[in-house]
């Protein structure tokens, strides 16, 4: 969705590519959000983040954001624990199951004419492993 000269939100077609209809020329920010499609995350990830912090796994970047359900900006096993109680339900897991994203927005001071390429990355947090299916 945008913030600016012009207030407009779109969706992704299948293959993540979006477009904003109406825009006219100013300042605008771009903040990228996503709901639902929350699946993946299970005790393995609990488990991952644990032996990460035991130091007998290595987390990739990627990895490692998604492990920071605290949101305290590193990986600890607090973050191990929040998982464990998202996957058993138990109320307040922190950040788990929420997306974050990469940037988080984008700023256009004086956005005059289409833009291609402007991508974001998404990470659900909690969901270590890799096993997030669309």
């Amino acid at each position: 969705s945008t913030t600016g000269a012009s207030v407009v939100s779109t969706n992704t077609d299948i293959n993540g590519i979006y477009q904003f209809v109406g825009l006219t020329a100013g300042t605008y920010t771009v903040t990228p959000s996503k709901i639902g499609q929350v699946n993946g995350i299970s005790n393995a990830d609990a488990t991952a983040v644990a032996q990460s912090v035991a130091n007998l796994i290595s987390l990739t970047p990627n990895q490692q954001a998604a492990a920071d359900v605290s949101g305290n900006g590193s990986v600890s096993s607090l973050d191990a624990t929040y998982i464990a109680q998202y996957v058993a339900s138990v109320p307040n897991p922190g950040l788990s199951g929420a997306w974050r994203f990469s940037p988080s927005n984008r700023s256009y001071p004086n956005l005059q004419t289409n833009l291609t390429n402007e991508n974001y990355s998404a990470i659900l947090l909690g969901e270590v492993t890799g096993n997030w299916n669309p």
